[in-house]
């Protein structure tokens, strides 16, 4: 796709219709988007953090194929990370090697998830009509969520609209929906009570238990 970008007053990027090819032996396309704009400011990058201004992907589209041992056919992109001993988190105050992240704006719209599994056959659908976040932080502040989609084929499934605050600890490697709202089917809402979440090095949920 089209290619265009600006270093002053901040550095910014857009492109038009990226396309990302699935692994060798799949026909689809793994991931694709009309466009992408990307908004960051220089000197936080100098010295090694990501102050991000601005995120916007409109039309994602993410197409996913379960072979008939179970993988998927993105597995191969993902980087393998190295065993580590993770039976218990980093204590509270120690420093990661996770950056520092902040993003002021992010916007998702018009978002697609479809991952076909023919040896179980089914097919599972997610659209996004729009994800908001605002004033997002790895430092433990809340920040704003807003989500608006549909589960299922489009047109028979189940729409929900999820809004809450969240907090992103870095440090602790937490992420906690500190309060919130669940609308299921534009009829029922209901009250979404406090959630955590601690993450591994990964960034992936930790197991309990």
């Amino acid at each position: 796709g089209g290619l265009s970008f600006a270093l002053l007053p901040t550095l910014s990027v857009t492109v038009d219709r990226p396309v990302l090819n699935a692994p060798a032996g799949s026909q689809l396309t793994l991931a694709s988007a009309q466009r992408i704009r990307l908004g960051a400011r220089l000197l936080p990058l100098l010295g090694g953090d990501l102050a991000i201004d601005e995120i916007t992907v409109e039309g994602l589209e993410l197409n996913g194929v379960r072979d008939a041992t179970g993988h998927g056919n993105w597995e191969r992109l993902l980087r393998e990370q190295p065993a580590t001993d993770d039976t218990a988190p980093p204590a509270s105050g120690t420093d990661t090697d996770l950056p520092r992240l902040a993003i002021e704006r992010l916007r998702i719209e018009d978002a697609r998830l479809r991952v076909e599994d023919p040896a179980a056959g089914r097919t599972q659908q997610l659209a996004l009509k729009r994800l908001a976040v605002d004033g997002l932080n790895l430092e433990g502040q809340p920040f704003a969520v807003e989500i608006e989609g549909q589960t299922g084929p489009e047109g028979e499934g189940l729409p929900f609209a999820l809004r809450g605050t969240l907090a992103a600890d870095r440090t602790k490697r937490a992420l906690t929906l500190a309060e919130g709202s669940l609308t299921l089917a534009h009829v029922l809402t209901m009250a979404v009570p406090e959630l955590r979440v601690d993450t591994d090095e990964a960034g992936l949920p930790r197991a309990r238990g």
